[in-house]
């Protein structure tokens, strides 16, 4: 008889968000593959579904089991590593208060692995987000605003968020 061929697929996401396990073992028909076991890699006890979710706690790199059995008794196991990543801790710095200058923001974001593959900046004057690393920013004028990063390593993200106040230039 035929030995089932398993197999699965899953998303990378954060520590503390479930990950979605899908099942895509095979075996030639008529058989099917009618059991499941998953061994996560993290010491949590086994579970048998066909298409589990399991939160990981901790980032790291994870060897995930997947025994398949189908319904002649036939049962064969795969073992394949999955990642997870930490968020990044999002910080920035900038240069001036004067009004009528230019703004430079520096991204401190610290990451733990991965990498950074998207900064939103929201300076809180109104106008159009910016995507880039370090961007140079004019605001409209003296007063206070909000300046919000957002930075994203895969799935995961965090925001780190400033009060900025921009005073007049004497005169």
């Amino acid at each position: 008889l035929p030995v089932p061929s398993p197999g699965f697929t899953s998303v990378p996401v954060c520590p503390g968000i479930p990950m979605q396990f899908t099942d895509t073992s095979t075996v030639a028909p008529p058989a099917v593959v009618n059991s499941w076991d998953w061994n996560f890699g993290d010491g949590t006890t086994n579970i048998a579904l066909q298409n589990p979710t399991h939160i990981y706690n901790l980032p790291g790199t994870y060897q995930v089991t997947l025994v398949a059995e189908d319904n002649n008794g036939c049962r064969d196991t795969v073992v394949l590593p999955i990642s997870t990543t930490a968020a990044p801790v999002t910080g920035f710095t900038y240069t001036t208060t004067c009004a009528t200058a230019t703004v430079q923001f520096t991204d401190t974001t610290i990451i733990s692995g991965g990498a950074i593959t998207s900064w939103t900046w929201d300076f809180g004057d109104g106008s159009p987000v910016d995507n880039t690393q370090n961007p140079n920013h004019i605001f409209p004028g003296p007063g206070t605003y909000t300046v919000t990063l957002k930075a994203d390593v895969g799935s995961c993200s965090d925001i780190a968020t400033q009060v900025i106040t921009l005073q007049n230039l004497p005169t």
